[in-house]
């Protein structure tokens, strides 16, 4: 809960590397600057060291993968001096361009003057993928071809930590909190304010809500699971708080938000204009749904007419679908066509809600890094909004996921169909040419 949520690749770690997501963090000059300070000193008469004077490519290069994924192969580079010879201790730079992430930003080569980083490409399929190595003045490039996700396929991270179930609806589902995996590389997350409570029955929820779309509508949303307890890693929050500094667990969290990039890479070159649900599971008293727009409690307390001032709809995670819909912002959020409206409808009390418009005293989850970074606050065509999903009636037993999974699809079918222009079976039926941008749906 939230209150502001290919076959397995080469063992990790390596002890001279640094993983940080980019851009580049403060926190790598100063590594790089203390691997610096630690090389300085007198000068004690022996022979200098010899400059590098080449970088080749050793493997991975051309290969084909996964837009999101990394490849099959890391590649690997040789640094060698003038003489011919393989050098080690010398630290090279990898750079990738075209959206990717990679393991490991700077390696110092073995003892066969050889380096090499895992490589996840970018996220957008059309994009030019390459890697630079560089050592000392010389560098050498490697390139790659990313393909689109295919429907149904599923493609785990490192070691399964991280799950992407792609799909072929408008419609994207994370689920960051509710993994069960414990690996012992990964240290658990401590200090004050790190939260670590799991969201029990979130991933079996997740896959239980792709299943049933695809047996009710004929096609699946993208779903992306993290399958690390919440103890290892935090998909929704930032780099820092999320991971704590562990190289595994930044990969990880690095391989999620790659894959929710790259669902939405698909789904807009498909449809045009996107949902975004972020899945959790809450444990307050009372039993409802509770969704997060990214607006505070006594933000949801205002009246209609001053919630419809532009300043509060640019604030929220559902701002291109509020712009594009001709429904007003107070009607989205809580009228009786909104989510929570329809959700109740359906048999499951939510808020805000026509019959609950605001929380009032009570808890409620607003939305946190993943709604904010993944809906449409800061722009594009990917709405979005925080789930917490209560547990009893919900996440308590298969029966209750399955009926659960039912509601959503009768109510994202109304909700997009209503304020999109286009419901599930349209989706279905598209054929990739941006059916969304239609008549007065910009």
């Amino acid at each position: 809960a939230e209150n502001t949520k290919a076959a397995p690749l080469a063992a990790m770690p390596r002890a001279s590397a640094v993983y940080l997501p980019r851009p580049a963090s403060a926190l790598v000059a100063l590594m790089v600057a203390a691997a610096a300070l630690a090389g300085c000193g007198d000068d004690d008469g022996s022979a200098p060291t010899p400059s590098v004077a080449s970088i080749s490519r050793v493997a991975g290069n051309g290969q084909t993968g996964t837009a999101g994924a990394a490849l099959a192969v890391d590649p690997v580079v040789e640094v060698r001096d003038a003489s011919g010879a393989t050098m080690a201790g010398v630290s090279v730079r990898f750079v990738a361009s075209g959206g990717g992430e990679l393991s490991d930003t700077i390696i110092v080569t073995g003892a066969n003057g050889r380096a090499s980083s895992a490589w996840i490409l970018g996220p957008d399929a059309a994009a030019d993928n390459s890697l630079r190595a560089s050592a000392g003045a010389v560098a050498v490039d490697i390139s790659a071809e990313a393909t689109v996700p295919q429907a149904g396929a599923t493609y785990p991270g490192r070691n399964g930590y991280i799950e992407y179930i792609a799909g072929d609806l408008p419609i994207i589902i994370t689920a960051p909190h509710g993994g069960t995996m414990q690996p012992q590389e990964i240290p658990d997350r401590t200090g004050t304010g790190i939260t670590t409570v799991r969201d029990a029955n979130t991933e079996e929820l997740a896959r239980t809500i792709g299943n049933v779309f695809a047996n009710r509508v004929g096609g699946r949303p993208h779903i992306i699971i993290v399958r690390l307890q919440r103890t290892k890693i935090d998909a929704n929050r930032e780099f820092v708080e999320a991971t704590q500094g562990n190289r595994v667990a930044g990969r990880a969290w690095a391989e999620y938000h790659v894959f929710v990039e790259a669902a939405k890479h698909a789904v807009l070159a498909q449809h045009g204009r996107g949902f975004y649900i972020d899945l959790h599971g809450h444990g307050h008293a009372i039993q409802r749904l509770e969704l997060g727009y990214l607006l505070s409690s006594a933000t949801l307390g205002v009246v209609d007419a001053t919630l419809d001032a532009p300043a509060y709809e640019n604030l929220t995670s559902i701002r291109e679908l509020s712009q594009a819909s001709p429904a007003s912002f107070a009607e989205i959020l809580r009228g009786p066509t909104s989510l929570g409206a329809l959700f109740e409808a359906e048999g499951f009390p939510s808020v805000p809600s026509a019959s609950s418009p605001d929380p009032g005293g009570d808890p409620y989850f607003t939305g946190g890094y993943n709604t904010e970074r993944h809906g449409s606050r800061n722009g594009g065509r990917i709405s979005g909004v925080q789930v917490e999903a209560n547990f009893t009636g919900v996440r308590d037993n298969q029966a209750n996921r399955e009926l659960f999974a039912t509601a959503l699809v009768s109510v994202l079918d109304d909700y997009l169909g209503t304020h999109a222009g286009m419901g599930l079976s349209q989706a279905v039926a598209s054929s990739g040419a941006a059916p969304w941008a239609l008549a007065g749906y910009p």
